[in-house]
């Protein structure tokens, strides 16, 4: 099936918020999830709070990427640890 705006929107918080604690140097607890589980808001957030939870961390990638070294963007990303 597919995914509503909102589901997408609140997978695209949930993985951008873990690779950038990983990107920063902040450990990232294993998670024991499916993707499906990824699409869901467990927070019971509405569009609006979740339209501005990712904008929140799409500026702090932008200021994150804009203060590291450059050698760091050569770098792979760290995959998501999976307990």
């Amino acid at each position: 099936s597919e995914n509503s705006i909102l589901e997408i929107a609140n997978h695209l918080i949930f993985y951008n918020e873990r690779y950038l604690k990983r990107f920063k140097g902040i450990p990232v607890p294993a998670f024991d999830y499916t993707i499906d589980d990824t699409f869901l808001n467990k927070s019971g957030l509405g569009w609006e709070e979740s339209r501005q939870e990712l904008n929140t961390i799409y500026d702090e990638w932008i200021d994150a990427i804009s203060a590291c070294e450059e050698e760091m963007l050569k770098q792979p990303a760290q995959h998501d640890p999976h307990s």
